[in-house]
This record gives structure tokens, C-alpha cells and sequence, in this order.
């Protein structure tokens, strides 16, 4: 073949990262209209975002290990299940989100990191709300006619303290087949005594985040604002071996492009 060869654009790194970086015009002037795109392809692919792979949850706090708010006895809570995100590009925007929010006012928290496979040793069944088996929503269903009924003898009885604790429950159990606003924002401790009776470890809330009925450790916290860097330090390896891989055929492709 004809042109600039292979061999020369291996001990040249730097023109390769230009190429498949920035000033693509003046490198590639001349190449004609496949090599630019072949190029234009490569430096897109070559950057291409890597999944996250762990579990976070964002926080005023540094935490050793993530609880409810009702387990760590916090003055009228109602909140039984610790909101984690899942390991998707949102779950890590939303728990980063909630990382910038530091305490007493201050302008970042912490983004606590739980490690993937922890997490699946912790959390083997997941209730999903939207999607109930027929068990489950048969099981829900029972609960509401026994609110229903309870509600009916405590206002034929004047019992007005448990007509509104039944009333409450009610609500609770309506919600686990249909939340509002396909939503579960708050998850009560009705919620998680039932669903844990039933052998479930946690809540699917949406796409990307988890309601989790029991105790997790922290691996590592990190700032609200390095959570960048965090996701940056995760998928560096991931990222350069993929732009390892892609230099190799570009010097193949680049010959090929370059012949035309």
C-alpha cells in the first residue's frame, strides 16, 4: 500500500490521539470522504460512556453504612427503606444530585459507593409494584377489604384514633399496587413489614433506584462534587483498553482509508 504507513504511525502516539481527537480537519486533509468518516466514527465510539457498576447513595453525610430513617431513630420519620441508585447513568445523576446537598447548609455531601456484589447478597428479592404477581396482588388486595372493614367498625364504634391509623394503612396498601404518580416516594413501615413477611428485601421505586428495607455497608464515600471523579476512576481501565483496541484497527483502517 501506498501513502503513510502503519509502521511509522505506531511510534507516532500523540498524531493517533489528535486523529481520533480534536483537529481532525488539518490532520486528515485529503484523506477524501471515507477516511473522514471513518475517523469521525472511531472518535466516537472511542469515547463511548462505560455503565456504572456499583450501587450509590447520595447524602448530607459520610457514611459507614446506609439505614432507613426509621431505623436510625430520626424524630418522626416515616421513611423505612434507604432510596439507593442503581447502577445506570441516571441512578449515579440522581445519587450525585443528592451528594451536592451537604449539611448545616453547607454546598456538598457525599456520594456513598456499595459494592455491586454486596448489594446482590443483601437484596435477592425485589418487589416491583408495577409489575405484582398475581400472589402478591391477590395477597394486597386482602389487606385493603380488612382496612376496609376495620375503618367501618371503628366509625360504628367512634374509635377515631384507630380509624385513622387504619385509614393510613389503607393508603399504604392501595399504593403497593398502584403508587401515585407510578411513584413510590415514601416507604412506610407498613410497606416494608409486610413485603419483608413475604420474603422481599427491597422496593423497585423506578429504572434507577431501589428502596432497601435493611442495613448496607459503604465502601468508600466521595464528595458530592468529585462524584465526577469517582465515575472517572471507575471506568479509566474500561476506558483505555476500549481505546487501545480501537488505535489497533485504526491503523489497519487508516491504510485502507488513506489508498483511496
Amino acid at each position: 500500500m501506498g501513502g503513510v504507513r502503519s509502521g511509522s504511525l505506531q511510534s507516532s502516539a500523540p498524531v493517533i490521539e489528535l486523529l481520533v481527537g480534536g483537529n481532525t480537519v488539518k490532520v486528515i486533509a485529503g484523506l477524501g470522504k471515507s477516511g473522514y468518516n471513518f475517523i469521525k466514527n472511531l472518535g466516537e465510539s472511542s469515547i463511548k460512556k462505560i455503565k456504572p457498576t456499583d450501587y450509590y447513595h447520595g447524602s448530607p453525610l459520610k457514611l459507614k453504612e446506609i439505614s432507613s430513617d426509621v431505623d436510625r431513630g430520626v424524630g418522626g420519620a416515616v421513611q423505612a427503606g434507604s432510596y439507593i441508585a442503581k447502577p445506570t447513568d441516571e441512578g449515579l445523576t440522581t445519587a450525585t444530585m443528592y451528594g451536592l446537598i451537604g449539611s448545616k447548609g453547607s454546598s456538598s455531601g457525599f456520594v456513598n459507593l456499595v459494592d455491586n456484589a454486596v448489594f446482590k447478597k443483601a437484596v435477592k428479592k425485589i418487589y416491583n409494584p408495577a409489575k405484582p404477581t398475581k400472589e402478591m396482588s391477590d395477597a394486597i388486595k386482602k389487606e385493603i377489604v380488612t382496612r376496609q372493614k376495620l375503618i367501618d367498625f371503628a366509625k360504628k364504634t367512634n374509635d377515631n384514633k384507630n380509624m385513622n391509623k387504619f385509614r393510613t394503612e389503607l393508603l399504604d396498601f392501595q399504593t403497593l399496587l398502584k403508587p401515585r404518580h407510578n411513584y413510590l416516594s415514601v416507604t412506610t413501615d407498613t410497606h416494608r413489614k409486610f413485603l419483608k413477611s413475604r420474603g422481599y428485601d427491597a422496593i423497585d421505586i423506578s429504572e434507577d433506584v431501589v428502596s432497601v428495607f435493611d442495613k448496607l455497608p459503604v465502601r468508600e464515600a466521595v464528595k458530592g462534587k468529585f462524584a465526577k471523579r469517582l465515575v472517572e476512576r471507575n471506568f479509566e481501565k474500561a476506558r483505555l483498553e476500549q481505546r487501545k483496541k480501537a488505535n489497533k484497527d485504526f491503523l489497519k483502517k487508516l491504510d485502507d482509508a488513506i489508498e483511496e
